[in-house]
């Protein structure tokens, strides 16, 4: 089917355009067999593992079907006065200096690699000018301090939890869980079916180096799901070769760039 499909593309792509690739959304064990012209992709586009959030429940068991520990924090926030504030528009674009240094922070902290904040704020212009996916900036405070903040993506039916960020101002009082809850119920009020968190690493081993954003994720009680990642068919089988190989190497170099900043910390 995908193979019929990317030879029904072809004419509508251009001359330059030598492969497609489809990142695919579809649960392992959905689709029994590829199509064998279709080779796995060497760099994925999206995570391959998520939890997804069914919001058909009502608030009271949503809270009832989350780990206690993270209903716990919730609430902990909420007492501690911990407030949570949301911009679409222009106030979120004039906001995100604020929320790319917490960004910034958090990318030191976790050794992630981060874009710069005009990355963030073109998003959010170009949102404007469409119906869909309507972006939103949550930002936590408390008693005048910015303490954490989230962008949350709404398509459809789904509410897509794109990028977090924390400092480590005032950690104990477990805004995030907030975050996270404030954008889920306002996903389900919108008329969403489903949140997802976007990313978790493939299995819940704790010495992977990301096991807290699985253990964090998890905890709210949804579902985890397995993608089939990213595959590629070719139009042009040297170009699209050639582009595999500089595609490994670029991957190779950045590997080696993490590793030597981490060593140089």
């Amino acid at each position: 089917m995908l193979c019929a499909l990317a030879t029904e593309l072809r004419p509508h792509l251009g001359g330059a355009c030598f492969f497609l690739r489809f990142d695919l959304a579809a649960r392992l064990g959905r689709i029994a067999q590829l199509d064998s012209p279709l080779r796995r992709a060497p760099h994925r586009v999206q995570p391959q593992s998520t939890v997804m959030l069914n919001l058909s429940a009502d608030k009271k068991q949503l809270l009832a079907n989350m780990h206690r520990k993270t209903r716990y924090n919730i609430g902990l926030a909420l007492r501690r006065g911990v407030v949570i504030r949301r911009y679409t528009g222009q106030p979120a674009i004039a906001r995100l200096s604020r929320w790319h240094r917490l960004y910034q922070e958090t990318a030191a902290r976790d050794r992630i690699l981060v874009h710069e904040m005009a990355y963030y704020k073109r998003l959010f212009e170009i949102n404007g000018t469409a119906a869909e996916p309507r972006l939103s900036l949550y930002i936590a405070e408390h008693r005048g301090d910015t303490l954490a903040g989230i962008i949350v993506a709404g398509f459809g039916n789904r509410a897509t939890y794109m990028y977090g960020a924390s400092g480590g101002l005032k950690r104990e009082l477990m805004p995030n869980h907030l975050l996270q809850w404030t954008a889920i119920l306002d996903a389900k009020t919108e008329g969403a079916g489903e949140y997802d968190f976007f990313g978790i690493p493939p299995s819940s081993n704790p010495n992977h180096p990301m096991h807290g954003l699985w253990r964090f994720k998890s905890g709210f009680g949804g579902a985890i799901l397995h993608y089939l990642g990213a595959w590629d068919y070719s139009y042009r089988p040297i170009l699209y070769q050639l582009f595999r190989c500089a595609e490994k190497l670029r991957a190779y170099l950045a590997n080696r760039r993490k590793r030597a900043r981490k060593l140089n910390r």
